[in-house]
């Protein structure tokens, strides 16, 4: 006998329909915007912003751009680093910086004997400000007349190298000085001669413990030009202690020491 078969059949009116297929769509952009904010939310951006249809999802927006969160903007801003503190950035300089340091010069031959007649006294002064060095220094000669410069240079704090350069503030000063610090207690220093870029001076300055207390010890060598048989033509040890440097007459400007 035939087999008849009853179909149930669910009738849905078409407001039904439209409302379910709304909130299918709904929930569809909203696993999709999660998964957007979640694929930013370790990303190191600073104000990161995605377009999506949020004015439909009812979401807070700006226009049609949805912003990360205010603390997630103050966290990922960028702020310049600051300069490091002076003892880190000039580890010797720093130690004698703003300091006016006077004292005399025993002047050696060639031959290693000293020039007692030779009387030679000056100063120097280094000054710091952020990242850059200013050096004063003064020579005056047996006969009274004196020669003084300035100098300044930058330093590279992002460099792994202790060296700088600094050149006369001077225009075209024929001189620039190379100086490294070697912590906590030396500088070596080179004298360059600008147009043929040979050394014409090299030096040691170290900190030391003296009678009056702090003093600066440099031993500078002056190099020779070649045109003779000996390669250091002559030696400056100079000694120094914290007092007052008086500029007067400068009318001589070259490069300091020599």
């Amino acid at each position: 006998s035939p087999v008849t078969v009853t179909v149930s059949t669910v009738k849905y009116t078409c407001s039904e329909r439209l409302a379910e297929m709304k909130c299918i769509n709904n929930i569809i952009q909203i696993a999709i915007l999660c998964k957007c904010a979640q694929s930013f939310a370790f990303a190191p951006i600073g104000g990161a912003v995605f377009k999506t249809d949020a004015n439909k999802l009812g979401l807070q927006t700006r226009g049609t751009r949805l912003y990360m969160s205010e603390l997630d903007d103050r966290e990922q801003a960028s702020t310049p680093p600051a300069p490091p503190p002076p003892f880190k950035a000039f580890p010797v300089i720093s130690r004698i910086a703003g300091i006016e340091w006077t004292g005399a010069c025993r002047y050696v031959g060639a031959d290693l004997v000293p020039v007692s007649k030779l009387k030679l006294s000056g100063g120097v002064k280094y000054d710091i400000n952020g990242t850059t060095v200013t050096l004063s220094s003064f020579l005056t000669f047996p006969n009274g007349k004196t020669r003084e410069v300035v100098m300044q240079g930058e330093k590279n704090i992002g460099s792994a190298s202790p060296s700088m350069t600094l050149r006369s503030l001077e225009e075209g000063g024929p001189i620039s000085m190379k100086l490294t610090e070697l912590a906590p207690d030396t500088l070596l220093i080179n004298e360059i001669e600008e147009a043929s870029g040979k050394t014409i001076l090299t030096a040691s300055l170290s900190i030391v413990q003296g009678s009056k207390g702090m003093e600066l010890v440099q031993v500078s060598h002056e190099v020779s030009d070649g045109s003779g048989n000996d390669v250091i033509e002559g030696h400056q040890v100079w000694r120094l202690s914290g007092g007052r440097i008086q500029f007067e007459d400068f009318d001589y400007r070259e490069a300091t020491g020599r």
